[in-house]
């Protein structure tokens, strides 16, 4: 276990001379909210992945980002009983960070846990950090030092503190027994078994509580536990939260993503409450009296002041999930996704505005594709929805296609392609129409599948992919004329991009996964290592972009320079990525996402020089994780001329950059850059070597 303070103040960051992305909306900042809490005082803090840290001082009605204390996920956090969040805790996966002075400082302990979950505070300044595993960390003196303590089992439910017991499941006799421990985890009492285990509990009391099944059956006691009545069965399909409302038999259930609901009488019966469609996915609940925070995956943070009858989301943006993403030009760039939502920009991306096409009456459309021409003209693709244009930069819409001729295609249009040769196609699942003379006639082609489309490409002006659910693949080999099914590149799931390095050769991806073919799509290899992304975009050097898919739900952004043989990381965000696009200058590549995400890098940044041809080599550094001093082996390269060394934090920023002759090795000194993960880059003269660094 190592132990280190770091000292953190509003000058950290003054050295950032650069940055690789920038994200632009709906905040400069991506998170997925895992913890909140406010306290009496109206003080509160809120803690989410990529480092984010926000505070409230008005009792959760605004929030505001503050300075973070180490890149890092924080999947936990808890303000100290008392002290009116002036002293708290945060947990990332094998840290503990401790601040006694309102986050001006932090104390920051190395441990080993990969799933951070609450911290209890009990008398004599102990504290309990629990985990998903079969340890949890003690410490006896409010915090300074943490030591491990084995447990019998892996816990199965919620942890729950009563005053000074904590609560939860351990599998036992082939079911689950609730079990409570009166001495921090030194014994372990069973107060009731339960053959289909426990999912979720919550408490009013220490009397009166309520858990969900494995089941979806609901027990709730009157009794601490000694004895347990069912409720409902199967009221639900899930429940990814429960929390007490502090008055007898009144319960709050959360269900996935986020849907909630209620109940009175101790979970006998439940109130839908409805679809909360801002919320994105629902990670943490608090309540303080009638005051209920939820924290959700979109960078957001909803409050009720009366029990959940009313909600207010207190960290107000634009948050539709972004599905298309095309510029005019450096400066005037669109987006398109759910809620009827299209986002301008006329500033190369600086601000973006909200546009609700006149024609869509209602926020349930869907749109998937948004093609801005260098005309000047605008044209958006939606669900349900037919195709429309704009001639004025998005401030009024109409109708493109013929009424006769959409009830020919009757199919929803998707996507729009304008091909070299003045061709414009308009395509479906069912059925496309094309027009080669700016719309004065229609050409309706039946494409003998059925299936919703995820992505459209064409390799030239006759050569051309659409692909979707299904999987479906389709090719045609005239432009548009006539269609034909190809072999799909994955057994499941749904092609949602694809890329032609020539007739021959190409890439696909489901999201999750990559397919390769070199003969024409008629065979495909696919590779679970290789990223994967939701659009490939190819710049006039051949290098290629794409926003990618990354584990828990964010997003890498990546390019290859050999065809997608290896990929770099140029950026990681912690929303899931949907879109991207490079400017007609190739000067920018643009992603966009899930919450509304829109983020920036400027291709310069990225490749440096411009020397687009050299494949990226991977970088030997140790120790890492390093404390701080770190060495980089350059033993494996013949030319030792100067070098362009630069580092970057997951969020894009350049924390050091600098240029110096070397040898066989390099020094680093990041031990004044807090705990996380950095991105190395060395460029020499035709080399090159990226790496991931662990600052601890």
């Amino acid at each position: 276990m190592r132990h280190f303070t770091i000292l953190f103040c509003t000058l950290l960051f003054s050295n950032l001379s650069a940055q690789l992305g920038v994200i632009q909306a709906p905040f400069d900042q991506a998170t997925q909210y895992e913890a909140v809490e406010v306290a009496d005082n109206g003080k509160g803090w809120a803690a989410g992945t990529c480092g984010a840290l926000a505070t409230t001082t008005d009792g959760g009605d605004s929030w505001s980002f503050v300075d973070s204390p180490a890149n890092l996920d924080f999947e936990a956090m808890a303000c100290v009983p008392g002290t009116n969040c002036q002293e708290l805790f945060l947990a990332a996966e094998n840290y503990i960070l401790y601040s006694t002075n309102g986050g001006n400082s932090w104390t920051t302990t190395e441990i080993e846990s990969r799933d951070p979950d609450e911290f209890f505070f009990f008398d004599n300044d102990l504290v309990l950090h629990l985990t998903d595993e079969d340890i949890i960390w003690v410490s006896e003196d409010g915090g300074d030092s943490w030591a491990s303590r084995e447990i019998p089992n892996f816990p199965q439910a919620d942890w729950t503190q009563i005053d000074q017991n904590i609560l939860t499941s351990f599998e036992h006799n082939g079911g689950q027994a609730l079990v409570r421990s009166s001495d921090a985890g030194m014994n372990w009492d069973t107060l009731y078994e339960h053959p289909e285990g426990f999912q979720k509990m919550a408490w009013n009391d220490a009397q009166n509580g309520l858990f969900y099944a494995n089941n979806r059956q609901f027990f709730f006691t009157t009794n601490g536990g000694q004895d347990w009545t069912m409720g409902a069965d199967n009221p639900f399909s899930n429940s990814r939260g429960l929390i007490g409302t502090g008055t007898s038999g009144s319960f709050h259930a959360y269900q996935f993503p986020s849907r909630l609901w209620t109940t009175t009488d101790n979970g006998v019966n439940w109130e839908d409450q409805g679809q909360y469609k801002d919320f994105g996915q629902i990670k943490d609940v608090f309540r303080n009296g009638n005051d209920i925070f939820v924290a959700v995956s979109q960078s957001a943070i909803f409050k009720s002041s009366d029990l959940g009858e009313e909600w207010t989301n207190t960290t107000p943006a634009v948050r539709p999930r972004l599905q298309g993403i095309d510029f005019m030009n450096d400066e005037v760039g669109y987006a398109i996704g759910t809620f009827s939502t299209i986002m301008r920009t006329t500033n190369g991306g600086d601000d973006w505005e909200q546009i609700q096409p006149a024609p869509l009456n209602s926020t349930f459309f869907t749109g998937y594709d948004v093609d801005a021409k260098a005309n000047g003209d605008v044209i958006s693709c939606w669900a349900q929805v037919p195709p429309l244009l704009s001639t004025d930069g998005g401030d009024t819409w109409v109708n493109i296609i013929p009424q006769e001729v959409l009830d020919e295609v009757n199919t929803s249009i998707f996507f729009h392609e304008e091909l070299s040769n003045g061709r414009e196609i308009y395509l479906g699942g069912s059925a496309s129409v094309y027009t080669d003379d700016g719309g004065q006639n229609w050409n309706v082609v039946q494409h003998n599948a059925q299936f919703s489309p995820r992505m459209v490409h064409f390799y030239d002006d006759q050569l051309g992919f659409l692909g979707g659910t299904g999987p479906t693949l389709l090719t045609t080999t005239n432009g548009g004329e006539s269609w034909e099914p190809l072999p799909a590149p994955f057994t499941s799931g749904e092609v949602t991009a694809f890329f032609a390095f020539s007739p021959t050769h190409f890439l696909a991806s489901r999201g999750t996964t990559a397919a390769f073919s070199t003969d024409g799509g008629q065979t495909w290899t696919t590779d679970n290592d290789f990223p994967t992304g939701y659009d490939f975009a190819m710049d006039t050097d051949g290098i290629l972009y794409t926003g990618g898919f990354a584990s828990g739900n964010n997003g890498d952004v990546l390019r290859s320079v050999d065809e997608g043989e290896t990929w770099q990381q140029i950026g990681y965000v912690c929303h899931s990525i949907r879109a991207a696009t490079l400017t007609p200058s190739s000067n920018y590549f643009f992603v966009a996402g899930d919450g509304g995400l829109i983020a920036r890098y400027e291709t310069d940044l990225i490749n440096g020089t411009r020397e687009r041809s050299v494949a990226a080599q991977r970088l030997s550094a140790f120790p890492n994780p390093t404390q701080g001093l770190l060495t980089l082996d350059l033993s494996d390269q013949e030319d030792y001329s100067p070098v362009n060394i630069s580092v970057f934090d997951l969020n894009g920023r350049q924390v050091l950059q600098r240029q110096e002759v070397v040898s066989q090795q390099v020094q680093l000194d990041l031990s004044q850059q807090p705990a996380g993960v950095y991105l190395v880059r060395i460029a020499g003269d035709g080399w090159l070597q990226t790496g991931r660094i662990i600052r601890q």
